[in-house]
């Protein structure tokens, strides 16, 4: 069905989304964009899928853009980039609004548009040795596509730090910024943290999941003021689904 990416969908509704182009490092290119896109509303549209696992083949995560898509861009007038940009910038705002929890198992070093896939998981592992960068102000560019969903997860302050310069930095220090979550010793030890939060994720009720990400987003993106109608809302929503009619009742059953 896919060029560039694989999906598989196992018996307890764990959902692999598998970057697929490892003699490119996995790099984003229009095709893997494209297949990606359209991966992300299968997933949002299938009630079968609890979570959704994001990783990739090969020695490498994601080297970033697609060196062909940067030649096109060498060429293109200024509406051209922009609308390019703009593609990326869709496939971020679907990713990061997924309505299922989005795990990042990083397989290895990541780059550019590729910490920005990192940047949109709501949970991230990965290696101490993997290598991470934004090398766009090394080229006299601007690491703007993904740069509202880098600033959420690790913050203005070292944001600047890590972007301004394009310097490489580890796994250890990824960790320590807030890029991922938890650093693993070794490809076993990864498997095991991936299971147990796995395990975790299922034993929560779909719906419920799916509503206070939106919840999460909704703060975040809000000010306090404005926040509290939406909250309202959404908790009144949360109380309706199906789920939690049935989790709440056979709660009260066991109370007795």
């Amino acid at each position: 069905m896919y060029q560039a990416i694989d999906t598989s969908l196992d018996e307890q509704g764990v959902y692999t989304l598998t970057l697929m182009r490892p003699e490119k490092h996995n790099a984003l290119g229009d095709i893997m964009m494209s297949e990606l896109q359209h991966a992300v509303q299968q997933m949002n549209e299938n009630p079968e899928i609890r979570l959704v696992i994001l990783t990739a083949t090969g020695k490498s995560f994601c080297s970033g853009g697609d060196l062909n898509s940067f030649k096109d861009a060498i060429v293109e007038n200024r509406e051209q980039r922009m609308e390019r940009s703009r593609v990326l910038g869709g496939l971020y705002r679907s990713l990061y609004s997924l309505s299922k929890p989005l795990i990042g198992s990083i397989n290895g070093p990541a780059f550019g548009a590729g910490v920005g896939l990192i940047s949109v998981c709501d949970i991230t592992f990965a290696l101490p040795d993997f290598k991470f960068g934004f090398s766009e102000t090394r080229l006299g560019l601007v690491p703007a596509t993904f740069f509202p969903y880098i600033v959420r997860r690790i913050g203005a302050v070292n944001a600047r730090r890590v972007m301004l310069s394009g310097a490489t930095f580890d796994g250890e220090e990824a960790q320590r910024i807030g890029l991922i979550d938890q650093i693993c010793a070794n490809e076993q030890s990864l498997k095991n943290a991936l299971a147990t939060v796995i395990d975790g994720h299922l034993a929560a009720a779909s719906d419920a999941m799916s509503i206070t990400k939106k919840m999460i987003e909704t703060v975040a993106d809000r000010n306090l003021d404005d926040a509290i109608e939406d909250v309202a809302q959404i908790s009144a929503d949360s109380w309706e689904t199906r789920e939690a009619c049935a989790r709440i009742s056979q709660f009260f059953k066991k109370a007795k």
